[in-house]
């Protein structure tokens, strides 16, 4: 099946804006094309935030809806914030098995680090079709027993460069993690991100 084929077909299990839970059905029949290109629309997005000192807080696949034509929008600004000239934020908002441990630990932490987590978790999500963590408990445990990081098997059937990134996100300590910017500039991204970022310019 071409590609173009895929994009028609898939656009009829769409209805106007669902979400990544919603389309999770759909999203394990997609193409690495049309999975890549929900992961450099979703990093270009935070970018933005950060870029304008805005911190979303709420990074989880319910807050990012596709409508039929494939169009991402990240939403539920409820919980953003605009960052401290310090980036430390002193209360934890958001969805807690998104949260990053040093967010849950009641401490000042900072917010676009901890909002690296939460993308990382989000990335987990997009490729394996699962949660990392599905409870409040399992997140808390978790997150106090693992100043070693999260391990992801080389068997799980993901590539090199993606479980490269994924754990460059969910690295335990806040300063070990990737910027945005070292995100956007992945071997496993970059492709995908320059693309939409000469469009961008194009259409400007």
């Amino acid at each position: 099946m071409s590609n173009n084929q895929e994009y028609e077909e898939l656009k009829d299990w769409f209805l106007e804006h669902v979400d990544l839970i919603d389309g999770s059905e759909t999203l394990r029949r997609l193409t690495t094309i049309f999975r890549n290109h929900w992961r450099g629309k979703c990093l270009l997005a935070i970018w933005r935030l950060h870029a304008n000192g805005i911190v979303h807080r709420d990074i989880k696949d319910v807050n990012i809806v596709i409508d039929s034509t494939f169009k991402i929008k990240l939403i539920d600004f409820g919980c953003a914030a605009w960052l401290p000239e310090t980036h430390y934020l002193t209360e934890f908002f958001g969805t807690v098995t998104y949260g990053s441990p040093e967010a849950l630990q009641g401490t000042a932490y900072r917010g676009p680090e901890a909002e690296m987590w939460s993308l990382g978790f989000l990335l987990f999500t997009m490729v394996f079709g699962e949660n990392l963590f599905t409870t409040m408990a399992d997140t808390v445990q978790s997150h106090f027993v693992m100043p070693q990081g999260i391990a992801l098997d080389s068997d799980s059937g993901s590539q090199p460069g993606c479980r490269n990134l994924i754990l460059g996100l969910l690295q335990y300590f806040p300063l070990n993690r990737l910027t945005i910017e070292e995100v956007l500039e992945h071997p496993w991204m970059k492709d995908e991100v320059d693309f939409y970022c000469n469009e961008y310019r194009s259409a400007a």
